[in-house]
């Protein structure tokens, strides 16, 4: 009886179980991976509410827009022009005391919060403050202008202080609706000064 010599190949070698397995482990991860980018990678271009991708963009591109081109000094490279910015949160934009008129600084008078944030106008909440942290303060405060500082004496100062009079001349540093009725929105902020204090710049977007 002639005996069978030839040998197995590689090429002539069944599928076992182990190949099988490896095959399965990994087409499982790429259609997970797909799953979990995929959202990810669309969910930028959306303006979904909930604190989304698209809200963290808004929110970045509105408060680069504020700090380096609307609001931005042109003589200081992180410094806010302090005529452009009150003249952003009067809400009037047509302020007689400001050496500053819309158009100086890129904003349009009759638009809205967001179109003036370089936004979508449809967005549904958007809300600019400027905020300031001290060592002896917990968290940060909103701050106001004031207007009748004394002689030497910081415009800043916090809403709550009673220095601060929006029904006179004082100018409150927040300008849309309260973030603080929704449970999620994005935030993006930058560290900019404005007469001569550093400060927070913030934008939250839902």
């Amino acid at each position: 009886m002639k005996r069978d010599t030839h040998r197995v190949g590689v090429g002539d070698r069944g599928q076992s179980v182990f190949d099988f397995s490896i095959g399965v482990s990994l087409f499982l991860i790429v259609v997970l991976g797909v799953l979990v980018f995929v959202p990810t990678a669309f969910g930028s271009f959306t303006s979904g509410a909930g604190g989304g991708a698209g809200d963290g963009l808004a929110a970045d591109r509105a408060a680069t827009y504020l700090s380096e081109s609307a609001l931005s000094d042109s003589s200081a490279s992180d410094g806010l022009d302090t005529d452009c910015t009150l003249l952003f949160f009067t809400g009037r934009m047509d302020d007689p005391d400001l050496a500053a008129t819309p158009s100086d600084c890129g904003l349009e008078q009759a638009a809205s919060l967001a179109s003036n944030t370089s936004l979508d106008a449809s967005r549904r909440g958007v809300n600019v403050t400027v905020e300031r942290r001290k060592p002896t303060d917990p968290g940060r405060k909103q701050l106001c202008w004031n207007t009748d500082g004394g002689l030497g004496a910081s415009p800043l100062v916090p809403v709550d202080n009673p220095a601060c009079d929006p029904t006179a001349t004082d100018i409150r540093l927040t300008a849309g609706p309260s973030a603080a009725n929704n449970q999620e929105y994005a935030t993006a902020e930058r560290y900019v000064s404005l007469g001569r204090e550093g400060v927070y710049l913030v934008v939250r977007v839902w």
